[in-house]
């Protein structure tokens, strides 16, 4: 992994290993292996959309449901992980929604009105 992550970097990559989530549908005991190019991303997305839109960072809100989603939360005001969220993502975060998928993120915008 740390080989893996060392090479991308030499040509401008992000490679983020993470356990496939079975509660998502993946297989059991896999990886999914994702070649990001660094300046492209979740996170960088939330940059775009946060300057484009005049969006202040702190007004932004994140969902997702593994640890490749962790760029994305550190550029987010409020993060959030879904119920079905993979149990390394679970342990790292130390906390996540009760409902999966969508009632999870619906649980969270009814609170907001």
């Amino acid at each position: 992994s740390a080989w893996l992550k060392q090479t991308a970097a030499q040509y401008g990559i992000r490679a983020l290993l993470t356990k496939c989530n079975p509660a998502a549908g993946d297989p059991i005991d896999c990886y999914d292996a994702d070649f990001i190019p660094a300046c492209c991303g979740k996170d960088e997305a939330v940059d775009f959309v946060s300057n484009q839109l005049f969006i202040p960072r702190d007004k932004v809100i994140a969902f997702g449901d593994s640890c490749n989603d962790f760029p994305m939360f550190s550029r987010s005001g409020r993060s959030f992980l879904i119920g079905n969220a993979e149990p390394m993502a679970k342990k790292q975060m130390g906390c996540h929604l009760e409902k999966s998928y969508c009632h999870g993120i619906l649980s969270v915008l009814q609170e907001l009105n």
